[in-house]
């Protein structure tokens, strides 16, 4: 079968288009299950709490460190497992809920791949896992929260 140029290129703009459209709706997907999911998290209007929090990434060891952040009224403290405060310098890679849900809402803009878990009772994300590069190496970062204690 001989395609002339404009039938090959018509072609390639309708295939291209179509998947598009699949990549678009799969984001379309994965926002509106944020956006659920941070309604959920926002009706409960909790102030005070605490978390487990571990960051994976190939980055320097006190930022991929297990912590526990404690939330008051917006103000964020981290202590390492072993009880001890967490340095100024490093609690910016430490984030409250409406921060995570932040780093999920840029990933779902800017991420080649990812795979977020939400948890059922209080909706914030308990497991996000971004690719921004496909093919780059070390680009990946995870994130893993949990054990929500309402303070």
């Amino acid at each position: 079968m001989n395609l002339s140029f404009r039938q090959w290129l018509l072609s390639t703009l309708a295939i291209s288009a179509a998947i598009g459209s699949l990549f678009s709706a799969c984001g379309g997907q994965a926002r509106d299950t944020l956006e659920t999911n941070r309604a959920l998290w926002t009706s409960q209007a909790l102030t005070d709490y605490s978390y487990h929090f571990k960051r994976s990434c190939f980055c320097g060891e006190q930022s991929i460190s297990p912590v526990t952040i404690e939330v008051h009224d917006s103000e964020i403290s981290v202590t390492y497992d072993n009880g001890q405060p967490m340095e100024q310098e490093y609690l910016q890679y430490f984030p409250d809920i409406p921060g995570l849900f932040d780093i999920v809402d840029n990933a779902i803009s800017k991420a080649d791949s990812l795979d977020v878990q939400y948890d059922s009772s209080y909706g914030y994300p308990t497991h996000v896992s971004v690719d921004f590069m496909k093919n780059a190496i070390d680009d990946e970062v995870a994130y893993e929260a949990g054990n929500l204690e309402i303070l």
